[in-house]
């Protein structure tokens, strides 16, 4: 069994127990799942400012929601193990720019090459990263966090993979989900929100008594207000999961429950500047930089803190 993990994770104990026993209970299958950890952001991110640790909270969020999957087609978010065997009859690792988001690529590819057959399992137990640090100030620190969301948006090199499978393999049911899949998480970053922008600008124009725009034909706006709602009580959620993990797991006070309120309420308003300031802009210059091969991009730094103690020992 091989496990990838990023430089600046902490392991719990308790994910390679999830794995072996897993293992044991489906050895004859043993070769053909992928197992993924969920991540979170409690380390250093009060040393960081409020748009990375809000982005960070949002992109732990979306991944600890991407894990619950009824058909076992999720993707991995920077830690993932798999079979020695699945990654040599997969041919191991691509290394060309296109495969930049290795753990997203890495599991696409292995659906491919196996026509399917691959399972992926969620393992409920986080492991615990760093948020950018680059050492050199506040603004310096919202720069390098805005350059690795653009480099992460240059997974959406994968869309184009996807669609070129589809042409030389063929789809079965479960190729097919991975392809929406994909479609879905590439496109919603790039185009939603566009479309989300203006929608609320044309309503705007209208209410000042604007004219020369064709009538709407459909109102989102109780879609907007029920995502948003949404997506609200879902931080509560992985805010409660991940602060309960960090002091289970790692030993980490996370604050009181007042320290917990102010926390939340930077998020719900941090939340839709980081969607405009980050979010939308990475994601569109992603998109235009992978269209036409450009392939130089940005680095951030991480500064290792030292793992402190758990409970009990």
């Amino acid at each position: 069994m091989l496990t990838i993990i990023d430089a600046d994770s902490w392991v719990p104990q308790q994910y390679i127990e999830r794995v072996e026993q897993h293992l044991s209970a489906n050895y004859a299958k043993r070769n053909e799942f992928i197992y993924q950890p969920c991540q979170m952001f409690t380390r250093n991110h009060m040393e960081v400012p409020n748009f990375t640790r809000t982005y960070d909270s949002s992109h732990g969020l979306v991944h600890f929601s991407n894990l619950h999957s009824l058909f076992a087609t999720s993707f991995p978010l920077s830690n993932y193990s798999l079979p020695d065997a699945l990654a040599a009859k997969i041919g191991f690792w691509d290394t060309h720019p296109d495969a930049i988001g290795e753990d997203f690529h890495t599991t696409i590819k292995a659906f491919w090459k196996t026509h399917g057959q691959v399972s992926t399992v969620s393992v409920f137990t986080p492991f615990n990263q760093l948020n950018i640090q680059s050492g050199q100030g506040y603004w310096s620190d919202v720069g390098k966090r805005f350059w690795q969301a653009e480099r992460h948006g240059r997974g959406c090199a994968d869309a184009a993979y996807c669609l070129k499978k589809v042409k030389e393999v063929g789809l079965c049911w479960r190729t097919f989900l991975i392809v929406y899949q994909v479609l879905e998480i590439t496109t919603l970053p790039a185009v939603v929100p566009w479309c989300m922008i203006s929608s609320t600008l044309a309503n705007l124009y209208r209410s000042l008594g604007g004219t020369g725009l064709p009538p709407p034909t459909l109102d989102f706006s109780w879609l907007y207000q029920i995502c948003t709602l949404s997506f609200v009580l879902s931080y509560f959620c992985y805010s409660y999961v991940s602060n309960w993990a960090s002091q289970l797991y790692y030993g980490i006070d996370t604050g009181n429950w007042l320290h917990k309120v102010v926390r939340a309420v930077e998020y719900i308003a941090f939340f839709p500047v980081n969607l405009f300031a980050i979010t939308i802009p990475s994601a569109t210059i992603a998109a235009f930089r992978v269209t036409f091969g450009n392939n130089v991009y940005n680095t951030a730094e991480k500064h290792i803190t030292p793992l402190k103690k758990t409970r009990g020992e």
